[in-house]
């Protein structure tokens, strides 16, 4: 069912690719174009982890972060967990806010799907 969520998160307008990871960084899955470094992009995104992590780290740990860089030319979408990390860019003509939601709906779902 991985490889579903992620062809359905890649299917959304402007979205160019999704790479779900563990917290180290490496790649459970994703759906990425070749000319993109996925195992750079899943790396940032397993630093930028750690650094959240680190800094509220006097919150409950079971908190989903949302964190988004944005570029000239993409914008980069973490959505990060205590077990994973999902990744997704998008054009700069993305909905923001339709985004977030759709990621935080498959975050849920992937928990589901790694916890059986």
């Amino acid at each position: 069912m991985i490889k579903e969520y992620l062809d359905e998160l890649n299917e959304q307008a402007f979205v160019k690719g999704v790479i779900l990871s563990d917290k180290d960084g490496i790649i459970i899955d994703s759906l990425m174009s070749s000319e993109l470094n996925k195992e750079l992009l899943a790396a940032m995104a397993a630093k930028v982890a750690s650094n959240v992590e680190n800094n509220i780290s006097q919150v409950d740990g079971n908190i989903i972060s949302q964190c988004i860089i944005f570029t000239d030319n993409v914008n980069i979408f973490f959505s990060i967990t205590k077990e994973m990390i999902l990744i997704l860019l998008a054009d700069t003509k993305a909905n923001i806010g339709a985004i977030k939601l759709e990621m935080a709906k498959y975050i849920k779902l992937f928990k589901e799907e790694l916890s059986e």
